[in-house]
């Protein structure tokens, strides 16, 4: 079936798809606003070996937009600065969603 063509909520073109390649992402800049409502401190970070799953969602929506996996470190960060910040596995080190893409996600209270 493959994805829409367009946005059904916002009747816009499906950012994903290029007309050209319908396999071929399009690096567009948006915002994405998700909802802070975690304590640090209730989660076991020591039990998935330092690291905690992050699924990201949509605060107007509910929708899923990512998953990610977050140390203390990138959640405190995230925390503190507003946008999302998650530990890369493949290159061990924390990263800013948004820093290169420009597909930012944001903590929204």
């Amino acid at each position: 079936m493959g994805l829409p063509r367009t946005c059904p909520e916002h009747n816009k073109r499906n950012p994903y798809l290029s007309t050209n390649n319908p396999r071929k992402p399009i690096v567009q800049r948006s915002t994405h606003h998700v909802e802070r409502s975690i304590d640090p401190d209730t989660l076991d970070f020591e039990k998935g070996g330092g690291l905690v799953p992050a699924v990201v969602q949509d605060a107007r929506t509910g929708r899923v937009l990512m998953l990610g996996y977050m140390n203390r470190a990138a959640l405190e960060r995230t925390l503190a600065t507003g946008r999302v910040t998650f530990f890369s596995r493949s290159r061990q080190t924390l990263w800013t969603k948004g820093e290169t893409s420009g597909h930012v996600l944001t903590v929204e209270e």
